[in-house]
């Protein structure tokens, strides 16, 4: 298996192409499809093994061995070996996969490597504290007229890290809760969030949905979006503070 690997390597950038189509000289040197076009772009047509030219041929040969051989994971310091049917799903739950810090973004924007997610919010200025081991928790972040988000809070449900972020842009206040997990841990899960009067019990607007799973996107398309018109039948307005 090592050997059929080595034969399919790419010269340039010596991986193993993760998939097709492969392309191949005409004295049957491989190169992978993003070598040929950057190489291309820069005005090189020859092939970087014999120095022949490229042309368009492609091998199906090639393609065989990569679908039959298991390839490094592409994440950092991941040493993983996987099959080709399996690489799709392995990068989306790879523990070194890059994601997005969950804080607010005001202070920090970085990526982190999924293992170290936990570690990070614990020093991160864009995380505050939530409240560990609750099935049910509130969460009322202070709103204030010139911020447009708000610290994210940490909470811990059955063994797993979740997030809320709230955040105000052009009139809407947005909602969501992000899950330390994957796609299909997410659908273990609900989120219920409520934004009421709790001097009016029964004045409120709520929604129920699936976490979404923590990446490198800044918000989901998942959030609970409340305009300025139903906040202000819910809290009131300081008119002197202006918030």
């Amino acid at each position: 298996m090592d050997e059929m690997r080595s034969k399919v390597e790419c010269p340039v950038c010596l991986v193993v192409p993760r998939a097709g189509p492969v392309p191949q000289c005409l004295r049957g040197h491989f190169l992978c499809s993003g070598c040929k076009e950057r190489r291309g772009r820069e005005g090189r047509q020859d092939c970087p093994s014999c120095r022949g030219p490229m042309g368009e041929a492609q091998s199906l040969l090639a393609l065989v061995v990569i679908e039959n051989v298991k390839h490094k994971c592409e994440h950092k310091n991941c040493d993983e070996m996987i099959h080709y049917k399996e690489l799709e799903g392995h990068k989306d739950s790879c523990q070194q996969r890059l994601v997005l810090g969950p804080g607010s973004g005001m202070t920090c924007s970085k990526l982190v490597p999924f293992l170290e997610v936990a570690a990070h919010v614990n020093t991160c200025s864009d995380n505050s504290e939530g409240k560990n081991g609750e099935a049910k928790i509130i969460a009322l972040p202070e709103i204030e007229e010139k911020r447009s988000s708000w610290s994210t809070w940490v909470l811990e449900f059955d063994g797993k890290m979740f997030f809320f972020r709230m955040r105000k842009l052009n009139n809407l206040c947005s909602m969501e809760v992000v899950l330390l997990g994957t796609q299909i841990e997410t659908e273990k899960y609900y989120a219920e969030i409520s934004v009421f009067n709790p001097k009016a019990k029964f004045k409120s607007t709520k929604s129920c949905f699936e976490p979404r799973p923590i990446s490198q996107d800044e918000w989901g398309i998942g959030c609970f979006t409340v305009t300025e018109s139903v906040l202000a039948k819910l809290w009131s307005y300081n008119a002197e503070e202006r918030r």
